[in-house]
């Protein structure tokens, strides 16, 4: 008995040509989540056709396969997860709404499914990684340019009005720079594959300004899934030494903002602990009251934006507590959300996607499994405890590109190879 080595770990299956249409077609579509608003749509759609194409003509007979494309993983979770979205839309109490915030699902779905066919070798299983990792270079190197210009050079952002030279990049809002420590892991494990070479040489020397963008963001979420990151990957031990290197970094670069008082880095951690005043007490506790009244289906798919002001006034608030009292999209917890707009059937659907992603991460990280597929698998497993630890103070399914990262990192633990031995 001889154990798999990186290569053979991967399907033997004969990749169609039209495969390369689909990566290059999704690689352009990821590539335009840092350019936000600076991207025409047409662009945008043309890629999606892209995807749609590859891989439809990939599967069609004639097409160059001289084998069958591999099954898709993660199906049947994936099929729950869609079926109860599809359920508490046509059931919402707010049916016209859910049904025109819900367009992005189909979208993040077809990148499931084309992220999986990519992925049919270790070249390509490198390449979308490298993609995953320009993004958050471009994140970052984008942060610093607007921290100095005061402007998003990718997407004409602004600094965040009234927060304190926050910086967002070119991405909406500052908290949403989470995207950043959910897909570092990842990049990482890209740098231990490449080891020697000018890609892991400009990997590691983009690393500086990607930590220094997360903080000056001041998002206190993004500094937790930094540590819990760069943590899983310490004890997970493949990249423990990239994982302690990088925290030292982070750690230097956090001291010296706050002691020269950049940007909003010490009002920020001055309320790293004060909660009892934090807003989202009060959307908690909204999005609780939806769930009691609707547990088994919740209100509605994206329904809490609708509902929350009118439910402000049902809730008991704590003495002294004032809520913020506009109109709030989402209630900065995942889980909420999904009792709240989904109720049980709904969570039920997201655990046992998340639990089928923990099954194939816990065999990729066997003692027996290869080289290559252990350091996949502790670089996945990060940024899956970095996506479920941002989901408790922030992330919605509301926000394109946390599905979008969400049904990636989904995609990537369906293709991990086997660890078994032959």
């Amino acid at each position: 008995m001889s154990a798999h080595n990186g290569s053979s770990a991967w399907s033997s299956r004969t990749a169609s040509p039209w495969r390369w249409v689909t990566e290059v077609a999704l690689s352009g579509y990821l590539l335009t989540v840092p350019l936000g608003r600076g991207v025409p749509e047409w662009l945008r759609e043309v890629l999606l056709l892209g995807l749609f194409g590859g891989m439809a003509v990939s599967r069609w007979p004639g097409s160059g396969h001289r084998a069958a494309p591999e099954p898709f993983g993660l199906l049947l979770p994936l099929v729950l997860f869609a079926l109860s979205t599809l359920v508490s839309t046509v059931l919402s109490v707010t049916p016209l709404e859910s049904m025109t915030r819900i367009t992005y699902l189909p979208i993040a779905l077809v990148v499931f499914f084309a992220t999986q066919d990519v992925l049919s070798d270790p070249p390509a299983h490198l390449r979308l990684r490298l993609v995953l990792a320009a993004i958050i270079l471009g994140l970052g190197l984008d942060g610093l340019y607007q921290f100095w210009t005061g402007r998003s050079l990718l997407g004409e952002t602004p600094l965040a009005e009234g927060a304190g030279y926050r910086i967002s990049a070119s991405l909406p809002s500052p908290t949403d720079l989470a995207l950043i420590p959910i897909f570092l892991p990842v990049a990482l494990s890209a740098v231990a594959r490449l080891r020697r070479g000018w890609a892991a040489v400009v990997l590691l020397a983009g690393l500086p300004p990607v930590l220094a963008t997360t903080i000056l963001s001041g998002t206190r979420t993004a500094w937790l899934a930094l540590l819990v990151g760069l943590g899983t990957l310490g004890v997970l031990g493949r990249q423990r030494r990239i994982a302690a290197a990088v925290l030292v970094v982070a750690v230097v670069l956090a001291l010296v903002a706050y002691g020269l008082g950049v940007g909003a880095v010490r009002e920020r951690a001055a309320k790293l602990l004060d909660v009892s005043r934090d807003a989202r007490i009060g959307q908690w506790l909204v999005a609780w009251q939806m769930f009691k009244e609707s547990p088994l289906l919740g209100k509605g798919v994206e329904a809490y934006g609708e509902l929350y002001l009118p439910y402000l006034r049902k809730v008991s608030l704590p003495t002294g507590y004032a809520p913020e009292v506009a109109p709030i999209l989402w209630p900065h917890n995942i889980y909420l959300e999904l009792l709240a707009e989904r109720g049980l059937l709904g969570a039920l659907a997201f655990g046992t996607l998340v639990t089928a992603m923990g099954v194939r991460l816990r065999r990729g990280l066997a003692p027996d499994a290869p080289a290559e597929t252990r350091t996949l698998a502790a670089g996945f497993a990060a940024s899956l405890a970095c996506f479920l630890t941002v989901g408790v103070f922030d992330l919605s399914f509301q926000k394109d590109w946390a599905l979008l990262a969400f049904f990636v990192l989904a995609a990537l633990i369906a293709r991990l190879p086997s660890g078994g031995v032959s």
